[in-house]
């Protein structure tokens, strides 16, 4: 490698420490780091889990049979993370930004 070439490296070499160093402090804040899903991938993925949490009710769904009753609650449990991770996803990209943008122009010309 050249000179240049082995600068380079170093300083990716740094930045991919410190990327993973603030993703470590994040995840220890709480914050959950957003995936990059395509928009249409997201989107679906919203509108389907939108539907099944929908079926099943709430988080504390009620059911005469205990076990039923426990995997439906495990299920919308997880459903609640796989929403956040899709919709944190999609706030991120260009076509959301643009269809806000979209939005807001249209109320404010109505």
């Amino acid at each position: 490698l050249s000179k240049e070439q082995e600068k380079i490296l170093r300083r990716l070499q740094k930045a991919e420490r410190d990327q993973k160093k603030l993703q470590k402090q994040l995840e220890q804040l709480g914050v959950k780091i957003a995936e990059d899903i395509p928009y249409h991938e997201a989107k679906e993925n919203i509108t389907r889990i939108a539907v099944r949490m929908s079926e099943i009710g709430s988080s504390q769904v009620v059911h005469e049979d205990p076990l039923v009753q426990k995997r439906l609650r495990e299920e919308y449990f997880k459903l609640e993370q796989d929403m956040e991770k899709f919709n944190s996803a999609l706030t991120l990209t260009d076509e959301y930004q643009q269809e806000i943008d979209t939005a807001e122009k249209k109320w404010q010309d109505d």
